[in-house]
């Protein structure tokens, strides 16, 4: 087993290249290794494209033009288990300065290093690129880890910055040969304190989402996640931009003009650059006329490098630059650029040649629809559509011309400014492929908001303890789970399992289209009033006796109280709740109300005393008591 701390690919290494074939693109790449089966710590160099007999000091070749110095000298060190390489007791280190390169370990406070003269390829100042890891033995080996394993990786600079690093998944970064048979899960936290940090999880279990630098998601019908996690609703009809990043191509040119094409050594000779743009597109269709007020994703496409793919339902089908494609349940279609499309299941994945990444799960069930992930290649970078953010901002928003809008946001906003200049203009429509001309639905908004407070009581109750016992916690997804079972059946709980809890949530509101307080779980004003459901007991439900009472509010909710009106009562507080997993719940002893037909509210309060009730719900208390008229009857014998 290796732990390995890789370096760029495109190190300077002036003087050992000075010796490399004219012509050649030879540069400098530099491991610091920890050999568990040598029991060695060492640094050591390589140089890349060499592209000739190796000799001297980069004496070993790998048969493909890269020679490596393994003469450096070694350090023992002490045999760490698997359990000690990832407890707080060992760290790995590797720096450089403009003599000698170092590579440390230092096991419970005690310190081994090997070293290494910089000048070999010229480590120091030029430094950008870190990969950090446990992979197999030497020789493009594999570790295995046992089924179980979730191994954090944290990775740390020192070098007087404290900018947040980026992520990025492609090369040109000449990573190892080895590997591991663990996967990456999404999205690896990015830090600044005390030093710019990476951290990325791998287990033992494929990731539910695309191992990507940052993910988001647009889910059910249809709740949207950005990159920065912030949560909210978009529920209009339409083709709209998901996410674009890149330079987009040129427009083609004449057919008559010549093609300068730049001098130099051919494409083959240097490391491959793939086209940068890439963009998601979907096609929302709205759920009327049963559910008027919500839309579902009927179809996703993307373009990756120079070729658009696109995944479209009823019936479900493979789009490739216009034309239909077969393709194979756990096969995948290699495209040009680097990219590919693959197909396990009911998921496809479109990949580009920069590790950006789009996953389609197409959902059967009472509508079928697709569940989107996205994942970027490189993050932090700018990114633009419903799933990105105003810059770096987790509560806000921006329309295609700049204009940032913060939650909670105005239902105006939503749909009219924003919403608008996210539809896809026709010359662009990557989703004509799904019904052969651009702009294949009509697009439309819906007249109001939909949470499932705007569902038939006993409906939403339904729909929501099938979420609860999915496991569902965090109150934007269970709102919105509860929605999507029931607009779209039981299955559409699975996709809220392992969504990621959100950072923020973008209440879409009727008003306040000025107001710039965030409805983040600490903050409220009176534009945006904490709304709250009963969840029991339902509509036109009989009580008698002791009662539990159950409501859902929303995040930032510090107390719910129950209330009730009829036979003289105007709401009259009869319960204060308690929060749990399952909601805020209360009891109530009903015998303290006349027998008698009640309109039962919750009423959720923010700290700041802005509150929210819900719909009525209708009731009766029915309780016998003594000294009320009785029936009764017994058996006597027969003479």
């Amino acid at each position: 087993m290796l732990v390995q701390l890789n370096t760029n690919g495109d190190l300077p290494a002036t003087s050992s290249c000075a010796s490399a074939p004219q012509g050649s693109s030879c540069t400098g790449w530099q491991q610091f290794v920890y050999d568990s089966n040598l029991k060695i710590i060492q640094v050591e160099p390589a140089l890349l494209g060499y592209d000739a007999t190796c000799t001297g000091t980069f004496h070993t070749s790998d048969g493909a033009g890269n020679c490596y110095d393994e003469n450096e000298n070694t350090m023992s060190v002490p045999l760490l288990t698997p359990e000690e390489l990832a407890s707080d007791s060992v760290t790995f280190l590797g720096q450089a300065n403009s003599v000698t390169d170092t590579v440390k370990l230092i096991v419970s406070g005690v310190g081994y290093a090997a070293t290494a003269p910089d000048d070999l390829v010229d480590l120091a100042g030029n430094w950008t690129i870190a990969q950090f890891g446990i992979y197999g033995d030497r020789g493009g080996a594999e570790a295995d880890f046992s089924a179980g394993t979730d191994l954090k990786v944290n990775l740390a600079t020192h070098s007087g910055t404290t900018v947040a690093p980026q992520c990025a998944m492609a090369q040109p970064i000449n990573s190892t040969g080895e590997s591991n048979n663990l996967y990456l899960q999404p999205a690896p936290t990015l830090s600044t304190q005390p030093s710019p940090t990476m951290e990325t999880e791998q287990t033992s279990n494929p990731p539910t989402s695309p191992a990507a630098c940052a993910t988001a998601h647009g889910v059910g019908d249809t709740h949207l996640e950005t990159f920065n996690n912030l949560f909210y609703d978009f529920q209009a009809q339409g083709d709209y931009e998901l996410v674009s990043t890149g330079t987009p191509p040129p427009p083609p040119p004449p057919v008559d003009s010549p093609v300068a094409r730049p001098a130099g050594p051919d494409a083959t000779d240097t490391a491959p650059t793939y086209p940068s743009f890439f963009t998601v597109q979907e096609r929302q269709v709205s759920g009327a006329p049963s559910w008027p007020n919500a839309a579902v994703n009927q179809a996703v496409a993307a373009q990756v490098g120079t070729s658009d793919v696109a995944i479209c339902t009823a019936p479900t089908q493979l789009e490739i630059n216009g034309s239909p494609v077969s393709l194979a349940d756990g096969t995948q279609l290699a495209l040009p650029d680097g990219a590919s499309v693959s197909l396990n299941g009911n998921v496809y994945l479109i990949s580009d040649g920069n590790g950006n990444v789009v996953q389609a799960t197409v959902q059967s069930g009472n509508t079928p629809h697709i569940d989107v992930s996205v994942g970027l290649g490189q993050w932090p970078e700018p990114v633009q559509g419903l799933l990105a953010n105003a810059g770096s901002s987790d509560n806000a928003i921006e329309s295609s011309d700049g204009t940032v809008f913060t939650a909670p946001f105005a239902f105006s906003q939503i749909y009219g400014p924003y919403g608008n200049s996210w539809l896809v203009p026709a010359d662009q429509d990557l989703l004509s492929a799904c019904n052969g001309e651009a702009g294949g639905v009509v697009d439309s908004d819906p007249t109001q908001p939909f949470y499932a407070s705007d569902l038939p009581p006993q409906v939403g109750a339904s729909a929501r303890a099938t979420c609860v016992a999915a496991g569902v916690q965090s109150a934007p997804l269970l709102d919105a789970c509860t929605v999507d079972v029931a607009v779209l059946g039981d299955q559409a709980a699975d996709v809220y399992q392992t969504l990621p809890a959100p950072a923020a949530w973008g209440v879409v509101g009727t008003g306040c289209p000025d107001s710039s307080s965030w409805f983040d779980g600490t903050t409220a004003d009176a534009c945006s009033p904490p709304f709250t459901f009963m969840v029991l007991p339902w509509n036109g439900a009989t009580l008698f006796g002791r009662a539990i009472l159950d409501a859902i509010a929303s995040p930032g909710v510090t107390s719910v109280q129950y209330e009730v009106s009829g036979n003289g009562l105007n709401d009259a507080v009869i319960a204060t709740a308690t929060p749990t997993i399952f909601g805020w719940v209360a009891g109530w002893d009903t015998t303290t109300l006349p027998n008698g037909t009640y309109t039962l509210q919750s009423v959720a309060s923010y700290a700041d005393g802005v509150t929210g009730a819900s719909s009525g719900t209708t009731i009766t208390v029915s309780n016998w008591a003594f000294g009320q008229s009785a029936v009764h009857a017994r058996l006597r014998r027969a003479s």
